[in-house]
């Protein structure tokens, strides 16, 4: 570390965390792995001046001012000393302060970053745009952004934060901030500290602790045998989860010793982990149901946690197959693993803000293997929950991670949690894409395609008034401006909604507070005179509108092109009792037969749902009454660690119930901003796309691979698409082309829509569609050949440069195989591709884009130009 100051707590005997308090009678059962108390660790002190006493010309030492930073009040920090004060006058200011240190580990380690805060008057809900946030950049190049914890909004007094990070890399860069932005009001910050925290020998993390295992007694002599149509082979005790023996075919798997099955930790007692015995873990009083199933391709768990004290908890409930995997690989993504070493925790993680660590597995599945074995394990999709998949090779264990907020008013299961998870073989050879394939062919239905003619996004805009519409690929109509013209050019219509948001227009003069927009949503909700739409609004927020820890109302004051006011965040669950609801307003059977009944003008395809992950929304609703009516679980607060509704899980009850009425239609649910952390709403979505801007600072900057390849496993053989949000001065046709090339190889759709999703849209000016008419003549025929033909995970060939990315597609109806490849220099490159399984043998093959034809024999010789695309269409003999 290059550290200007180390401290070190003296420490005799390690402090763990609870293992009696919360026991009722009896003597204390022992856990299997206990929780280190950190703040009984040796720390490496990063901060100077942590209290904010130094300064030098008006700047505080030791940090630096982030955007517009702050100003230093002398005798207004806690206890009378200094504080840094921001305020906000608007909502699109940005201030706060940073700090900035070099760590260089070479093993991961934790760090951990507190601060105080008060405020006068923050507006919206609390997120990360108030808070204390952590950028990282790791020892390898890549980067984790964004881990951060909430201050409280409104007015309170000086609050205390601690945000706490498990890196599963080394760190190289720490960056730590104190945030103000997004927000009006005004915030003081004092008394900030960071160390990095150096765990004992004997400690391994495990599902973002670090724990020490303990003798263990694996409950096996129940254990029963269960075998999936494809040979995997496992002996389990159901009422513990304790797994005795794993064969795959003919290769007997080697179990590690420790802990084993389903374990469960209180968050909020902050306890060790407790094995369950007999369907019960007696040290936290819960009980455990679960059956088994033996599945075609995987074994199918099915179960449900339970609280025997009928008070709200919160759970860390964990399956645990303990696995020495050192020296396998862990599956990052298509293109990325991790070889397996010691006393590390290999994750795919993006934030939540809830559990037990605030984060919430990237992908559905996870996989380990060798170059013998692999092994998946993955969540029902149709059963959503906060989610952790891992592996902490410390203690050799392959884990899925729960949080739960247990609470008596979930009626549909009082104190209760439900989860559903497989476990299942992979293809080591092709390893996450293998993993990927397996799960695809274990819930089919979720990756089913059933919009297969394929083309480009118009947002708004009719097509008809865009001088030869068909030179541009338009397929699907974000808007019902021209049905009647949709339906003769082949083009499907969608009707608009935005299922969590009621964006509420206020006149320039009312004052921009909470007080005020609650007066004139009383004031709509109550009137006789004002519009129906404002008045059904109104009244679908009072009772789907989400609170906040304080009962009050979530929502943000904005100033858009579209509305200048307040925007409330809605629970758009189609399961809230009443006349009027966020979901009701949505979709109702008035609504259903007026669109697609016999009297409907036009055929309208489907509903479009504007961003479903919700950028402008609150994530949590503390609205007790709408706990009881939700059908996903839920998970619990990071500092309080008291129960709460994440807005995700409302969101998925919506998106499934619209998507199942459209489906029963035969029509299609498409929606804009998915995925990005919540992957349990791919599957009932027809077609996703997000709007982006790969034009910054004046360079073209698209989305990371790894990012892309989440889009695209994601979504399987469904159409990804686009919208380029960007002001266009700035697109040259050059950056134009990089665009159409980059999602050639992913098979994506790209389009183009407006600098500020409202103003000035491309598909109005002639000029720009003109000026790139020949590029979509070019490219989107390509695109639209390859994407139709069907992506498939394995690639079924493989360069022999690490630079050159291959993706496969096809067969299509004719038999033909496409490969994309993308140089990922900017150089010309000379490779090979050499085929495997079905790809092994003779044939012959096209490139597309050049018009260059050659022989398959095994593979190809070929070279591609810098950051470019090449397709083939390759036609196998005996295909």
């Amino acid at each position: 570390m290059n550290l200007t100051r180390m401290r070190r707590i003296s420490t005799i005997g390690f402090l763990f965390i609870g293992n009696v308090a919360f026991l009722s009678h009896g003597a204390a059962p022992t856990p299997v792995l206990k929780v280190i108390d950190f703040s009984q660790c040796p720390v490496a002190e990063l901060m100077s001046n942590g209290n904010l006493e130094q300064s030098d010309g008006g700047q505080l030492a030791g940090l630096n001012p982030y955007g517009d930073g702050y100003r230093i009040r002398d005798g207004e920090g806690r206890n009378g000393s200094i504080a840094a004060f921001c305020e906000n006058t608007t909502g699109n200011q940005t201030r706060g302060l940073q700090w900035t240190f070099e760590l260089n580990q070479t093993q991961p380690q934790p760090v951990r970053f507190c601060g105080w805060s008060r405020a006068e008057d923050v507006d919206g809900a609390a997120d990360g745009n108030y808070s204390l946030y952590i950028d990282i950049v790791h020892s390898d190049g890549t980067s984790s952004w964004g881990h951060q914890i909430p201050f409280s909004v409104a007015t309170h007094d000086w609050e205390e934060k601690t945000l706490f990070v498990m890196p599963d890399k080394p760190i190289r860069r720490l960056s730590c901030y104190a945030l103000f932005r997004g927000h009006k009001g005004r915030v003081w910050f004092d008394d900030f500290s960071a160390f990095a925290l150096i765990p004992p020998d004997g400690m391994y993390p495990f599902n973002g602790v670090h724990a020490q295992p303990m003798p263990t007694d694996v409950q096996s002599k129940n254990a029963k045998h269960y075998v999936s149509g494809d040979g995997f082979n496992v002996r389990i005790n159901p009422r513990s989860g304790a797994i005795s023996a794993i064969r795959i075919g003919d290769q007997t798997l080697a179990l590690a010793e420790g802990p084993n099955g389903m374990l469960a930790r209180d968050a909020a007692a902050g306890s060790d982990y407790y094995a369950f015995q007999d369907g019960a873990c007696e040290a936290l009083h819960l009980e455990l149901d679960m059956k088994i199933i033996s599945g075609e391709n995987a074994i199918h768990f099915e179960g449900q946690v339970k609280d025997r004290t009928r008070k709200p908890r919160a759970i860390s409930l964990v399956f645990v197959l303990p696995i020495a995997a050192e020296g396998w690989e862990w599956g990052d993504h298509l293109r990325g693993s991790r070889r397996i070493d010691a006393n590390n925790e290999f994750v795919s993680l993006v934030d939540m803000g809830t559990g037990g660590n605030g984060k919430l597995s990237r992908y559905p599945f996870a996989c380990i293997f060798s170059k013998e074995m692999g092994l998946g394990m993955g969540i029902d999709l149709g059963s959503p929950c906060q989610y952790r998949l891992g592996y902490s090779s410390g203690g050799g264990l392959f884990y899925l991670a729960f949080d739960f907020g247990l609470h008596p008013q979930t009626k549909h299961f009082p104190s209760a949690a439900p989860f559903q998870f497989v476990l299942y073989r992979t293809d080591p050879k092709w390893g996450f894409r293998s993993a990927a394939d397996r799960y695809y062919r274990i819930f089919p239905e979720y990756f089913l395609v059933r919009s297969r003619d394929q083309g480009i996004w118009m947002p708004f805009t009719d097509v008809s008034t865009v001088a030869g519409w068909q030179d541009f690929g338009f397929k699907y109509h974000e808007g019902t401006n021209n049905i009647p013209f949709d339906d003769e050019a082949g083009i499907l219509s969608f009707r608009y909604s935005e299922p969590s948001t009621w964006w509420m227009r206020m006149p320039k003069d009312t004052p921009r507070t909470y007080e005020a927009a609650m007066d004139m949503v009383n004031r709509f909700a109550a009137s006789t005179t004002e519009s129906s739409n404002s008045r059904r609004n109104a009244q679908a927020l009072l009772s789907s509108g989400m609170f906040d820890e304080n009962g009050r109302y979530q929502m943000k004051f904005r100033n858009e092109p579209w509305c200048d006011g307040a925007v409330f965040s809605l629970n758009p669950s189609p399961h809230l009792p009443g006349e009027i609801t966020g979901a009701n307003m949505m979709w109702n059977e008035r609504t259903a037969e007026r669109l697609y009944g016999a009297t409907a003008k036009g055929e309208q395809d489907g509903e479009y749902l504007d961003s479903l992950e919700g950028y402008v929304t609150a994530d949590l609703n503390f609205r007790e009454e709408h706990f009881q009516h939700t059908t996903a679980p839920l998970t619990f607060t990071m500092d309080a660690h008291r129960p709460v509704l994440h807005k995700s899980f409302s969101q998925y009850e919506f998106t499934r119930y619209l998507g199942e009425q459209m489906h029963a239609r035969e029509k299609l649910l498409f929606a804009n901003g998915v995925p990005y952390r919540f992957s349990f709403l791919c599957p009932w979505l027809d077609v996703m796309g997000t709007e982006t801007d790969w034009i910054r600072n004046r360079q073209f900057t698209p989305d990371s691979d790894e990012m892309m390849n989440y889009r695209r496993t994601m979504s399987g053989k469904k159409p990804y698409l686009f919208l380029m949000n960007t002001r266009f001065e700035n697109m040259t046709t050059a950056y134009v082309e990089n665009y159409f090339q980059y999602c050639l190889f992913y098979g994506m759709f790209p389009s183009m829509f407006s600098h500020n999703a409202a103003e000035d849209p491309y598909w109005r000016n002639p000029e720009l569609y003109n000026r790139d008419r020949p590029l979509f003549q070019r490219y989107q025929p390509l695109i639209k050949r390859v994407a139709e033909a069907g992506w498939e995970p394995a690639t079924y060939a493989r360069a022999n440069r690490a630079s050159i990315r291959v993706e496969r597609f096809g067969p299509d109806d004719e038999g033909n195989v496409f490969l994309t490849v993308w140089n990922g220099t900017s150089e010309l490159q000379t490779y090979e591709l050499r085929g495997e399984d079905a790809l092994q043998g003779k044939g012959e093959w096209d490139e597309l884009l050049s018009g260059r034809k050659g022989k398959w024999d095994n593979g190809l010789k070929s070279n591609c130009d810098g950051s470019a695309t090449q397709v083939f269409c390759i036609r196998m003999q005996g295909i």
